[in-house]
């Protein structure tokens, strides 16, 4: 048995102070009648109440369409992936749905190993992710072009 003395007691209790006091910053956007929710910060059971309370909220409308952008989310648990898988079903229960964006490798990584991004569409960037919606993708100064696929050139639309 390992003591625990005051310093280590310390410690454990920076530590928790630490992580109780993250937060994911969202921020909610409109693009038509898309609905962008972008997050900040580790997707966690920390966190997951104040997502599913801001995912109850938009989802409050019907048929929403609402556009997920993890491009600031360095880490996603189980809570988190729950929430998200709930938030899906909910929405499209009302004939919409969920979609998610710009996912770091190792959120990406998590979505693919748990299977998620066999059951919902994940895109590289907030471009295409509107423009599959039929958004228009009033970012486009901040991020390069993403064709989806690095070998082809992007197609022009009939009318250009």
């Amino acid at each position: 048995m390992i003591p625990c003395d005051d310093e280590s007691t310390d410690l454990l209790s920076l530590a928790r102070a630490t992580y109780d006091n993250r937060r994911m910053d969202a921020k909610v956007d409109r693009d038509g009648t898309i609905i962008v929710l972008s997050l900040e910060g580790a997707i966690d059971v920390a966190s997951a109440p104040q997502l599913k309370a801001q995912f109850d909220q938009l989802l409050a409308h019907a048929a929403p369409k609402l556009l997920v952008d993890l491009g600031r989310v360095p880490y996603i648990d189980s809570y988190g992936l729950g929430i998200i898988m709930q938030a899906v079903k909910i929405a499209r229960r009302s004939g919409g749905d969920v979609r998610l964006c710009a996912p770091c490798q190792d959120v990406r990584t998590i979505l693919d190993i748990t299977g998620f991004s066999k059951h919902l569409s994940i895109v590289p960037s907030r471009n295409v992710a509107l423009s599959s919606w039929g958004g228009e993708a009033k970012w486009s100064t901040d991020e390069p072009a993403d064709t989806g696929r690095p070998d082809r050139p992007a197609r022009r639309r009939a009318s250009e």
